[in-house]
C-alpha cells in the first residue's frame, strides 16, 4: 500500500510538472530542501477508488480538485486521496528530487 501512493506522488508531480495547472508552481532550487509543502498542495478524494493515473491527464478530473488550505492530513477515510504539486525547477536545481510524506495511516 505504502508503495502504491509513493509510485502515485511521484507519478502526480511528474504530471504537475509537464502541465499548467491552477495552483502557482513550487519553484525548486538548491536550497528547496526541507521545505514544508502543505499550503500548496491540492486535494482530490476518489470516492470508491474509482481513478487511476492515466485519469489524471483528463481536464475534467484536474477540475476536482480543491486546495488543501494547508492541511497536512485528509483525516481517517476509507477512500484513497491524490496529491497534487505543481513544480518548477530553477536552472540551479538538482535533477532529481525525493518527496516525503511525514505520515499515512492506512485504514485495514
Amino acid at each position: 500500500m505504502l508503495q502504491r501512493l509513493a509510485l502515485s506522488i511521484v507519478l502526480m508531480l511528474s504530471l504537475a510538472l509537464a502541465s499548467s495547472l491552477a495552483q502557482a508552481a513550487v519553484e525548486l532550487s538548491a536550497a528547496s530542501s526541507g521545505a514544508s509543502l502543505n499550503d500548496r498542495i491540492e486535494l482530490l478524494e476518489d470516492v470508491g477508488a474509482q481513478l487511476d493515473i492515466a485519469d489524471m491527464a483528463d481536464p475534467a478530473v484536474q477540475s476536482r480538485f480543491k486546495p488543501a488550505n494547508g492541511r497536512a492530513s485528509v483525516g481517517q477515510s476509507r477512500n484513497p486521496w491524490w496529491i497534487k504539486l505543481t513544480l518548477q525547477r530553477t536552472s540551479d536545481a538538482p535533477s532529481q528530487w525525493w518527496l516525503e510524506v511525514g505520515s499515512v495511516t492506512q485504514l485495514d
